[in-house]
């Protein structure tokens, strides 16, 4: 929530003519460990994103759980809570849209179309 604050208070103060926040609360999102389906369920995901200036994804599960996808303007590096992650390509997750964490066996997908 400390990252969405900041990004909405970045967006208001500066000139970034493609940023901008979309929420989906129809979405459905899948958690895989190890190649297998652990966890499916509806949830709402807010995204907000300024080309190459910020990246900001809120997963909220209906069965409680929580991811944050956090781009740091910085590095440019991506982390799923805090860990490092990789997205996958559109010929591998279809009309998904899926990210892992690195040096594990864990998959984030979702079909919203806010990304």
């Amino acid at each position: 929530m400390k990252y969405l604050v900041m990004i909405i208070l970045g967006v208001c103060f500066t000139g970034s003519a493609l940023a901008g926040c979309a929420e989906d609360e129809k979405a459905h999102c899948s958690y895989y460990k190890a190649g297998k389906l652990k966890s499916q369920s509806s949830c709402k995901i807010t995204t907000c994103a300024a080309t190459e200036v910020y990246f900001l994804s809120q997963w909220e599960w209906s069965n409680g759980n929580y991811v944050d996808i956090h781009m740091d303007p910085e590095t440019k590096k991506v982390t799923l809570n805090d860990k490092p992650t990789y997205s996958l390509p559109p010929e591998l997750s279809g009309k998904m849209t899926c990210f892992g964490v690195v040096d594990s066996d864990e998959l984030m997908c979702t079909d919203s179309g806010n990304f």
